[in-house]
């Protein structure tokens, strides 16, 4: 026992004088003594008690700080009064203060493949609440090597002594949160270059409710809180829900949707598994005013309000009442374009009219569907006599029933009704040539029958003179 205490002295480099006086080696216990400078008694120093345990240190007398040193080196290891340890330092200002100018480490290390290796960090607590708290950070051992942290409580990650991190022990994580109420609650920004959130639930599920399928199928929510249902779901400003067919709907559908502050909806884009597909706009009291959907084979565009305006292209002054708006460009229809009100071309205010065009038409064809003016051929038909087209003529200037030069000016015409017009004039037009024609015939039979007459007046003026010219040479003879 003495070789041994003897080489702990050497080992930790104790200087002690072998006078008598200072040191008791003789004492006949399994410990060694000192005798401080200045004092008269002896102070165990090293030694096994009675439970064969090894004390360094003093028990009898108090004492300053105990070194390790070695020859050549700094102090290897201190222990102060207080029982701060220094490693690499003689100042210690916590219970194990190591430092160092190389790398500093601490080594665990074991050689068993089913032992852990880590630190545990004891605490009290209220009896309360269990007395003592245990803290763990290590191998996990048993054939898992994976490095653990484990806590009784909650596990802070902390800078500058604010809370940056923290788990929680109903297994939540906040980030710049202390009171994460979900598996991960990051209170500020978040860089990532791609996220995949995805928990689908079969199709055939049942819910009890709608509150309840909204709480377990959405995949993705971001924005605003707003006040959470009885089951504590809480609509969120946007929202990716995953819908499977359930006993609330026939079909699974996947959702995206936007509200405002007022947790009021205003898009929302609905696809139907082997369906239809839906594209839907609100305003501020929740009224839908706009809808891109799927009837079978139809795709529709339909704004449901009366006040609704279509526009396309740059800005333009327009009425109230226009609801479709084209601006900047031409615009392409290859199929037919049915408009059950008016339409102005160059114009905004077409008036009465189903087309106002100001300006000039071209087309190959128009057709007009109007009343017709075959009722000049009727047998009660009043036709006018020349005589009073004349004085008409003479009047007015026009003919009757066509409008003046002046009235087309200020009036124009309808295209139908003058046609009307026009073919009422030829059809008239029409009979007084046929009368002429009558009139015509009946002055050729009378002027053919006048040729006659004067050819029968010539040949009998011929027999005339053929006779006096007979006479004569008669009378002549007899002379």
């Amino acid at each position: 026992m003495k070789n041994i205490l003897s080489c702990l002295i050497i080992l930790f480099g104790v200087s002690l004088t072998t006078n008598a006086q200072n040191v008791d080696l003789t004492n006949g216990i399994n410990y060694i003594r000192v005798q401080p400078s200045g004092q008269t008694g002896f102070s165990r120093a090293f030694g096994l008690n009675s439970s064969n345990h090894l004390y360094i240190g003093s028990v009898e007398q108090t004492i300053g700080n105990i070194y390790f040193f070695n020859k050549g080196t700094d102090y290897l290891m201190t222990m102060l009064a207080n029982g701060n340890v220094g490693i690499g330092t003689t100042a210690p200002d916590t219970k194990l203060h190591i430092e160092s100018s190389y790398d500093t480490k601490i080594k665990l290390y074991t050689t068993s493949s089913d032992k852990i290796t880590g630190i545990d960090f004891l605490g009290q607590r209220p009896s309360s609440a269990g007395g003592v708290s245990h803290h763990f950070i290590g191998t996990e051992g048993v054939g898992n090597y994976n490095f653990a942290i484990n806590a009784d409580e909650h596990l802070l990650l902390k800078t500058n002594n604010v809370t940056r991190l923290i788990a929680t022990s109903a297994g939540n994580v906040g980030i710049g949160t202390t009171n994460p109420t979900e598996m991960l609650e990051v209170n500020g920004r978040v860089l990532a270059e791609e996220g995949v959130f995805t928990n689908p639930l079969p199709n055939g599920t049942t819910f009890t409710d709608y509150a309840e399928r909204n709480l377990k199928c959405r995949a993705l929510g971001a924005g605003s809180l707003f006040a959470p249902y009885p089951n504590g779901f809480q609509e969120s400003m946007f929202s990716v829900m995953d819908f499977p067919q359930s006993n609330l709907q026939a079909k699974a559908e996947s959702w995206v949707s936007l509200q405002d502050r007022n947790n009021m909806d205003r898009f929302r884009v609905i696809s139907e598994q082997d369906g239809d597909s839906r594209l839907v706009l609100f305003d501020k009291t929740q009224s839908e005013y706009l809808r891109i959907f799927e009837i079978d084979d139809k795709k529709i565009f339909q704004m449901k309000k009366s006040n609704s305006v279509f526009r396309l292209g740059k800005d333009v002054n327009y009425k109230p009442e226009h609801m479709f708006l084209v601006s900047g460009g031409s615009s392409l229809f290859e199929g037919d374009a049915l408009i059950s009100g008016n339409v102005g071309i160059g114009t905004s205010n077409p008036g009465t009219y189903k087309l106002a065009v100001n300006g000039n038409i071209r087309a190959k064809e128009i057709k007009v569907e109007t009343g017709w003016s075959d009722f000049v051929f009727e047998n009660d038909y009043s036709l006018p006599t020349l005589k009073e087209v004349a004085q008409h003529i003479q009047e007015k200037g026009h003919l009757k029933d066509i409008p003046s030069a002046k009235d087309v000016e200020e009036n124009g015409i309808f295209l139908g009704e003058m046609d009307a017009k026009l073919l009422q004039k030829i059809e008239e037009l029409t009979l007084y040539t046929i009368a002429q024609e009558k009139k015509i015939n009946v002055a050729n039979v009378k002027i053919a029958q006048l040729e006659t007459e004067t050819e029968n007046f010539k040949k009998l003026r011929q027999i005339v003179f053929e006779l006096q010219a007979k006479i004569e040479k008669i009378e002549n003879a007899k002379k």
